[in-house]
């Protein structure tokens, strides 16, 4: 039985018999927000910065909770198989939520078996490399790379995470066949890409910033429509003459286990919403670069989702997705 069946089931047999509902009381306690990787990583970090809002918001505890493990499913599948009362919810991404369902179909989930609450926020990607490399933009990055079968070495870390897909997209799209290599997380990769070692990589800005703004390692362009409100200095890499249609931001979103009652749904929806609206949370994404969403109901986030899995789709089947070996 798939978790989407257990979850109506269970909801049917909550019913309106909840306390929730019967008193309309949501919430009546704390919250429990399941952050699928480590403390202190990317994810986490952004988690926390919304807690404190909506903790005044409900004026109930949000205690975010670190189940990491298998790209992230591990965390998704605790939430998938929660109990559709309110009280456990997903903090969810790209990674966890779209493209490890598509890359390993044995992945007991889908982004279907959820309530798809609202988009939270985007942060933006950049493709970027060591500065010993003889080209400075992304045009001689291409010509360079054309010129020079396999000649480029493209880090990233792991087979079918957000930044894989989004350099293999990258790459296909401008023609150029790199090597891939595979390394444990971004800590290792920016170590080898400021050692001269790796060539070329993709991540979250966010995590690369200092580097490309102390002249550490060169930037080639945003993969998004438009240049980062922050760092409206970067160019995309859509305005190289050689590439267009690149929109790869990586995302954060609020997701329920299926089943979890509409009203309570509609709740947790206008919560993000006026989240995204409070100037000290504002400030806070600023120091993060992430892009807070626009407002959006449940439905249009579930169709945004769609979009989104349509897209990795065809990235997923043209890519080459190996089974490299990590550094």
């Amino acid at each position: 039985m798939s978790f989407g069946m257990k979850s109506a089931l269970l909801a049917a047999a909550v019913g309106l018999g909840s306390p929730a509902l019967a008193q309309g009381t949501y919430p009546s306690r704390p919250i429990t927000l399941v952050v699928a990787y480590p403390a202190g990583g990317g994810a986490d970090i952004t988690a926390r910065v919304g807690t404190p809002f909506l903790e005044k918001y409900f004026g109930q505890s949000v205690v975010v909770e670190n189940v990491g493990g298998a790209s992230g499913a591990i965390g998704a599948m605790k939430v998938a198989s929660a109990t559709p009362d309110g009280y456990t919810l997903l903090f969810g991404t790209t990674n966890e939520m779209i493209v490890t369902p598509l890359v390993n179909p044995s992945t007991r989930y889908r982004v279907t078996d959820f309530e798809q609450v609202a988009l939270i926020a985007r942060s933006t990607a950049v493709l970027f490399g060591r500065t010993g490399l003889p080209f400075d933009s992304l045009d001689g990055l291409i010509n360079y790379g054309r010129a020079n079968p396999e000649g480029l070495s493209l880090a990233h870390p792991g087979v079918g995470t957000f930044q894989y897909l989004a350099a293999a997209m990258s790459m296909q799209k401008a023609g150029l066949k790199v090597r891939y290599v595979a390394y444990r997380g971004a800590g290792p990769i920016l170590q080898d890409i400021g050692a001269g070692h790796v060539d070329l990589a993709v991540a979250v800005l966010a995590s690369v910033d200092q580097q490309l703004t102390t002249g550490q390692m060169k930037a080639f362009g945003v993969l998004r429509a438009e240049r980062d409100p922050q760092r409206p200095d970067l160019p995309t890499v859509n305005e190289s003459k050689y590439l267009k249609g690149i929109d790869a931001s990586f995302w954060t979103a609020l997701f329920a286990p299926k089943g979890t009652p509409k009203e309570i749904v509609e709740k947790l929806n206008a919560a993000v919403r006026a989240m995204n609206a409070d100037p000290a949370t504002l400030e806070l994404r600023k120091t993060s670069l992430e892009t807070p969403a626009p407002p959006s109901t449940p439905q249009e986030f579930v169709q945004f989702l769609k979009q989104e899995t349509d897209s990795l789709a065809a990235v997923v089947a043209a890519a080459n997705l190996g089974t490299e070996t990590p550094r």
